[in-house]
């Protein structure tokens, strides 16, 4: 399973999203531009650009040193361009199960199982701010210790989940009634859904990506 989905909630949308198999490995990355200053959804586009490049590249893309790297340059160039500021969040999943990446501020990445509902935050420990942009932005790599299952499920998402959805709801959605192998696209509807007014409308933009272990 690999998809993603992103909406915005004013019309607008200042997130990016990307989620890409490559070789025997899947990719996701979730950019949410900074909310009340110029250019975020200019600076969650520019740095998905550069991960999407990075990926046409020869390189371990589960060693997070060079996506620390890619998100360092991207916070010089941003901040050189005065091209407004973003969160990042970048996760590597293989057919071994094996999980990385980088990250910066409040997008985050989880590994949950869907059959006992327990999960990793697999980027606890990231630095909320300075944000890509501000020519600060501390740079978290993370390697998880554990393999994943066939039956984990590697959520990256913006705060418009997180900080909206309770971690019983996020999980609750992913469990849900349907099989493991369920197609990604009805996992994607249930969180979305757990976030939204009754009206059909988001607080928040909302940007989600889902992947379970490549075969």
């Amino acid at each position: 399973m690999l998809a993603c989905f992103s909406e915005g909630s004013h019309g607008a949308n200042q997130d990016a999203v990307l989620a890409k198999a490559v070789g025997d490995a899947v990719v996701l990355a979730v950019c949410d531009g900074a909310g009340g200053t110029s250019g975020g959804a200019s600076a969650s586009q520019f740095v998905i650009e550069q991960i999407a490049a990075a990926l046409e590249s020869a390189f371990d893309v589960l060693d997070p040193i060079p996506w620390r790297r890619l998100l360092e340059a991207a916070d010089r160039a941003l901040n050189e361009r005065a091209s407004g500021e973003t969160t990042a969040v970048i996760c590597i999943l293989d057919a071994a199960g094996n999980v990385a990446g980088a990250s910066v501020g409040d997008s985050g990445a989880w590994l949950v199982d869907r059959a006992s509902g327990r999960f990793v935050d697999l980027t606890a420990n990231q630095q909320r701010k300075p944000l890509l942009g501000s020519g600060r932005a501390r740079i978290t790599p993370f390697f998880h210790g554990k393999k994943a299952t066939a039956r984990d499920v590697l959520l990256v998402a913006s705060d418009g989940l997180f900080a909206t959805c309770t971690p019983a709801a996020i999980v609750a959605a992913l469990r849900g009634e349907a099989p493991a192998e369920v197609a990604g696209d009805e996992l994607l509807r249930a969180l979305a859904n757990a976030v939204r007014f009754e009206s059909g409308a988001l607080s928040d933009d909302l940007s989600i990506a889902l992947a379970t272990r490549p075969k």
